[in-house]
């Protein structure tokens, strides 16, 4: 009797090692469209995956193993993406933006141009941000804690010299003639300008 019931628990060690075997899953992407690994990893993963319009280039990718979520952010982290899991949809982008009841910011980006990131930044915020003409160098920035004004005087910093206006839950940006540049340097000025407190940024760029 002994003997049978080690049988069994030696049978029953060897069905569970065969679903554990069976649970692992490899993949492996080398040098292929971003959009096109994500778009085959929602497919055999059934997880609804979808980019915004920040997402582009190619990335490699390889996994074997049973923790899928774990290996994806460890993906994105590699090729400096970020995702929003809301609603059973994950929603990868170069941009993550975080607000607080408070009306203060986080933000970090790679490699975006700086309209990109205006345009999320007023999505995320609900605050209606316009402006005339905005290099479309890209930027990649890091920040927390910020107010929304001083969010965009961050993003726009060594782009020009703007004066941002903040007025009824919108911000306003408007290209102002260049200072003179020094021998050596070249000035930055932005000015916030709000009915409390008026701030002005001066910054050199070496």
């Amino acid at each position: 009797m002994r003997n049978r019931k080690t049988a069994y628990a030696f049978i029953l060690l060897i069905v569970l090692s065969v679903f554990e075997a069976a649970a692992q899953k490899s993949y492996e992407f080398v040098n292929q469209s971003i959009e096109e690994i994500l778009y085959a990893l929602s497919l055999h993963e059934k997880i609804t995956i979808v980019c915004d319009d920040t997402v582009r280039g190619n990335a490699s990718f390889r996994y074997s193993g049973q923790d899928f979520s774990r290996a994806f952010d460890s993906f994105l982290d590699s090729a400096r993406l970020y995702v929003t899991k809301d609603n059973g949809v994950w929603t990868v982008s170069k941009i993550r933006i975080l607000s607080d009841d408070e009306g203060n910011v986080q933000l970090d980006c790679y490699d975006v141009s700086p309209c990109a990131v205006l345009e999320k930044l007023s999505i995320k915020t609900g605050v209606t941000i316009v402006y005339d003409v905005i290099p479309s160098s890209p930027v990649s920035v890091h920040f927390s804690n910020m107010s929304i004004k001083d969010s965009v005087l961050f993003i726009l910093n060594g782009s020009g010299n703007y004066e941002i206006t903040e007025k009824n839950n919108s911000i306003r940006i408007v290209k102002i003639n260049s200072l003179e540049p020094s021998a050596n340097s070249s000035n930055t000025v932005c000015l916030i300008e709000t009915a409390e407190n008026p701030l002005l940024f001066n910054a050199q760029i070496q």
